[in-house]
């Protein structure tokens, strides 16, 4: 076999990866080693190809020992006779961000040292490369004893953007929303997009604004959801952000709100699926009055096609 025929092999471990873990990586390291063994003569390609792969397996339980695999390929890359380029260093970035949700509490510390190789490489890094620590940044907040540093790390981010000249965008800002756990920061990040020009808000930066609502619970917390859902108004607003709306005030026990929502969304000219009429049912269950006789009332007379979740709620609230 030839260099492409390794690459489209590798290629395929990648997507299997996603669902096999390390059980694709191993056959995919195997390749890699029968590739090296036979002096095939390649380029960088069938190496990312095999980074793909690595950092597909990350996702899986145990994907934290993946990142050590992904830093021993890169490191000894210009001992194979392979240049590095930006994209190597975003996939392992990538190895960084998957693992995370496998445990890895430390890997913004480890990732951010790319920013140190790439200037060793004397290459640069792109918008890619700052949104997947970005994105390294924001999955540290599900972690309890690293939750008050994923803000300031996010901002870490945005002063590396600027000192390397790369602008920021919209998934960028929307990222460090995720970081977001208090009311004062995601009017900052808001502040800060107005600030970068050619960063608009879309659905996506409203529906994290709206869980990060969850982590400061108050009495101004309806007000604060209407206000977010008034600013993106119809032409941005869609299920998801009606249903993350309907889910921060399920938290701040506003029953008759997340009711009023389903009218709401109808206004704008969407139309309350599934998920909506679950989220509506979660909290009226909790009252004792025909809150739920009212929603079955609107759920009649919607065209909703019902999920399993839905119908079990139903059923159990005897309206089936």
């Amino acid at each position: 076999p030839d260099s492409q025929a390794f690459t489209a092999y590798l290629s395929a471990c990648a997507k299997v990866a996603k669902y096999e873990g390390k059980s694709a990586w191993t056959k995919a390291k195997e390749a890699v080693s029968l590739m090296e063994t036979s002096k095939v003569t390649t380029d960088i390609r069938p190496y990312h190809a095999y980074l793909e792969t690595v950092s597909n397996a990350a996702r899986a339980p145990g994907g934290a020992s993946m990142v050590s695999e992904a830093e021993r390929i890169v490191d000894q890359l210009k001992l194979k006779g392979k240049k590095a380029s930006t994209v190597t260093f975003n996939i392992l970035l990538k190895v960084y961000l998957n693992s995370a949700s496998a445990g890895g509490i430390k890997r913004f510390e480890r990732a951010i040292l790319v920013l140190d190789k790439l200037k060793r490489e004397q290459l640069k890094p792109d918008v890619m490369t700052f949104n997947t620590l970005m994105g390294i940044a924001a999955a540290g907040k599900k972690m309890s004893p690293r939750k008050k540093q994923a803000f300031g790390q996010g901002l870490l981010v945005i002063e590396k953007m600027q000192t390397n000249k790369v602008p920021p965008e919209t998934l960028t800002f929307n990222t460090l929303m995720r970081c977001c756990k208090e009311w004062g920061e995601v009017k900052l990040v808001r502040r800060m997009m107005e600030d970068a020009g050619g960063c608009d808000p879309n659905a996506q930066t409203y529906s994290y604004i709206l869980q990060a609502l969850r982590y400061s619970i108050g009495d101004d917390t309806e007000a604060k959801v209407m206000e977010v859902l008034d600013e993106a108004g119809p032409k941005i607003l869609n299920a998801q952000v009606y249903l993350e709306g309907m889910q921060t005030l399920h938290r701040c026990k506003a029953t008759e709100a997340v009711v009023k929502l389903l009218d709401h969304a109808k206004s704008n000219g969407v139309e309350p699926n599934a998920f909506m009429f679950s989220a509506a049912l979660k909290t009226a269950a909790r009252e004792k009055d025909g809150t739920v006789k009212e929603l079955q009332d609107k759920l009649m007379g919607a065209n909703v096609q019902k999920t399993a979740i839905l119908s079990q709620q139903l059923e159990h609230l005897g309206l089936q």
